[in-house]
């Protein structure tokens, strides 16, 4: 059986709840915290929930997705058959910077999706950054948007409660846990909609920071097959992107035309500048 846990911001998961049961196509229960009213950090609950479900395989889920297509059941449980494979994810990417930006900053190349944010005129999906053919593809980090893994997996690890209490970076962490014992994989077979954006808030910059320390003798990670003047590109890149974010514009533009020399191929300047204002990153909001 699949568990699904659910962290309700607002109780307001009944359309959730029928979407899974509607898709999953295998056994499931879906269990959720109500966290209206005691507002406890999204690790707290997950490790709370995980007491309490009776699944082979827990899921974690925002509670402002659905699940597109049926059957995604069967092909967690199909994957996560495998020994070596110990999270899926349907977002995430396969190489992480030490800087202090966005996962995704390290540019399309490296970034996997399988996350529709909106729906055009005519009914079809828009995908969010850049949605790859259906596959599973090796990661470093997942985003905790939707998360699956075995639940033997938690009798040696649990979310980390001390070092992000809020609700952010949570789903980085359990990824660096994970990929210390087994392999990471994006699911580009279950499209999924997700409501809402990230929230880069002062709340994010701190866990941020608290990421960083904790992983820093790891940082940067990638995975093996990519080339050394892509990952050296993207991460100049990251580079640049932290400095115009802190209004240091001479220092990003010099990291900025290096990334590009090193990989002009990648071009990734016009779709990362263009999500940072989108996002508001350059001017970050300190409000919850």
């Amino acid at each position: 059986m699949i568990s699904v846990l659910i962290c309700s911001r607002d109780g307001n998961y009944a359309q959730l709840k029928q979407n899974i049961l509607m898709t999953c196509g295998v056994p499931v229960e879906v269990v959720a915290y109500d966290n209206s009213r005691d507002r406890l950090g999204i690790c707290a609950v997950y490790n709370q929930l995980l007491s309490k479900c009776a699944g082979e395989i827990c899921c974690f889920a925002h509670d402002d997705i659905l699940f597109l297509k049926s059957g995604w059941g069967k092909e967690l449980t199909n994957v996560l058959a495998q020994p070596s494979v110990g999270l899926v994810g349907v977002a995430g990417c396969d190489l992480i910077s030490r800087t202090a930006v966005p996962w995704w900053v390290v540019g399309r190349k490296f970034t996997f999706m399988s996350v529709v944010s909106s729906f055009d005129r005519t009914g079809k999906p828009r995908q969010k950054a850049n949605h790859r053919k259906s596959g599973l593809y090796p990661a470093v980090i997942l985003d905790g948007v939707f998360l699956a893994a075995r639940h033997e997996v938690f009798r040696t690890l649990s979310f980390d409660e001390t070092s992000f209490p809020g609700f952010h970076f949570y789903d980085l962490d359990l990824s660096m846990q994970i990929s210390k014992k087994a392999a990471l994989i994006i699911d580009c077979n279950i499209p999924i909609y997700h409501a809402s954006e990230g929230k880069y808030d002062l709340s994010w910059q701190n866990d941020l920071q608290s990421f960083l320390v904790k992983w820093k003798t790891v940082l940067p990670a990638c995975v093996s097959f990519r080339k050394a003047y892509e990952v050296a590109s993207a991460l100049e890149m990251c580079e640049g992107v932290y400095h115009a974010t802190n209004r240091n514009l001479c220092e990003s533009t010099r990291y900025f035309l290096r990334a590009m020399l090193r990989d002009p191929l990648q071009l990734p300047l016009y779709h990362t500048i263009k999500k940072l204002f989108f996002n508001s990153l350059l001017f970050p909001s300190t409000s919850d």
